[in-house]
């Protein structure tokens, strides 16, 4: 893999985002615009990107990998749903 002055690095990043760049993916090289462009909220998946490929990734295999850097996302809370 390599160190720190040098070599591949990788990332893992869980997303919601995930179907729509397996969309882009497929279309990027044809030309073709989806058919569906709704942007619909899908489970949130870990994904592996490399500076060749991005591919699903499982729970497992992100618990396995030796990472020395985390990055945390601060979420907006929630807005209380009103009762009508």
């Amino acid at each position: 893999m390599g160190g720190l002055s040098g070599g591949h690095y990788v990332a893992y990043v869980i997303t919601d985002r995930y179907e729509d760049l397996a969309v882009s993916e497929s279309t990027k090289d044809s030309g073709e615009t989806p058919e569906n462009t709704d942007t619909k909220t899908i489970e949130k998946r870990w994904v592996y990107c490399s500076d060749t490929q991005v591919r699903p990734a499982s729970l497992e295999e992100v618990l396995k990998c030796q990472a020395y850097l985390v990055f945390y996302e601060k979420a907006a809370p929630e807005e209380p749903s009103e009762a009508s």
